[in-house]
């Protein structure tokens, strides 16, 4: 069942596989020529894998690695969930939350984004709970969330929710009461993950000028064996009131639209989440933590990016909360595959 779950993931990806310059020009910021956001990937390859780095078609090969790796750990996610209540609901539901738009075909077409790395990185995490001691979970995952934002900022309300989320959910009772002991002690051990974010967002920004923006973009082409795309280039002179501005004008009609190609997705994974719950505090607790990415579309135009980060938080908070794994009723078996094919029909959701 595992290799089918594989199989299906590896078959998305061929599908839809595609890197752009765009993508490809965050691959060329680095700590080395001083600090600034999102440079993290960029500063490993350039210091274990110098003769690689700015090139194109080692990035494709990372982004396919990296592909790879976060399929994989999704499929055993899904794995997880089947061997709770090995019936064909379970599969069909596994196989819904493995088609959709919003989940590896959507990082399969947005191949070079760092959402893949940061989610792979998050179940490892999650994986590796187990093993620790209970006492070392929120120091564990403090240190997991400030490696998440020197990747990306804006993972501060993607994976990092969803790792609180599944810490309240083994750890903590599902009383009330233990949420919000739960909820203050992740304020406290999440701290600097979010002043970090803060200056990422203030301090780790360049100054724009014509000048400073000609240099730094002279500079990513002297490093790149291909045309780097200034567009990617302008996110790191660009103030947040600046992107509050041009979001609001996109909002409506992409954020609409995006919400109704992965919909059928999302029910699924809210389904499988609630389902997993062993309170109502706890699932109150858990859509919250979840649904947290959809607070960046008031700042970020990636719509599509945001609702697929819920789907995705829901699904993997329901494999990993600790608690039933059973098959959550479903209406019948032919809803779900028509589900399916929704979803393979409908393909990756696209960015704007």
């Amino acid at each position: 069942m595992f290799c089918i779950f594989f199989l299906t993931c590896l078959l998305l990806l061929l599908r839809s596989f595609n890197v752009n310059n765009w993508r490809a020009t965050h691959f060329l910021f680095s700590f080395q020529d001083g600090f600034v956001s999102r440079a993290l990937i960029g500063t490993f390859i350039r210091t274990f894998f110098s003769q690689y780095f700015g090139s194109f078609a080692a990035i494709k090969i990372i982004s396919a690695v990296i592909l790879v790796v976060y399929s994989l750990l999704l499929s055993i996610s899904g794995s997880r969930y089947w061997r709770g209540d090995r019936s064909l609901p379970c599969f069909l539901n596994v196989m819904i939350i493995l088609t959709s738009p919003a989940t590896i075909a959507f990082m399969a077409g947005e191949a070079g984004c760092f959402d893949a790395a940061a989610y792979a990185l998050a179940m490892i995490a999650l994986l590796s709970l187990p093993v620790l001691p209970k006492r070392l979970h929120w120091l564990f995952v403090s240190l997991v969330a400030f490696i998440l934002v020197l990747i990306h900022e804006v993972m501060l309300m993607l994976p990092i929710p969803l790792l609180i989320a599944c810490v309240l959910s083994q750890n903590y009772s599902i009383e009330p009461s233990g949420q919000l002991r739960g909820i203050k002690a992740a304020v406290f051990w999440m701290l600097p993950a979010i002043l970090f974010a803060g200056y990422c967002l203030t301090f780790g920004r360049f100054e724009l000028s014509r000048d400073s923006f000609g240099q730094v973009l002279a500079l990513l082409q002297n490093y790149a064996d291909f045309e780097v795309a200034p567009s990617s280039v302008v996110i790191h002179f660009t103030a947040l009131r600046e992107n509050v501005l041009f979001t609001s004008e996109n909002l409506l009609y992409h954020g609409i639209f995006s919400f109704f190609i992965i919909f059928p997705s999302l029910v699924a994974a809210f389904e499988i989440a609630r389902h997993s719950t062993a309170g109502r505090s706890q699932l109150a607790a858990r859509i919250i933590l979840c649904s947290a990415p959809l607070a960046v579309s008031l700042v970020g135009f990636d719509y599509p990016r945001w609702v697929a980060a819920v789907t995705l938080n829901l699904f993997i908070a329901g494999v990993f909360s600790g608690h039933s794994r059973d098959c959550p009723a479903q209406s019948g078996n032919l809803s779900l595959v028509g589900v399916i094919v929704f979803n393979l029909v409908a393909g990756p959701v696209k960015v704007l």
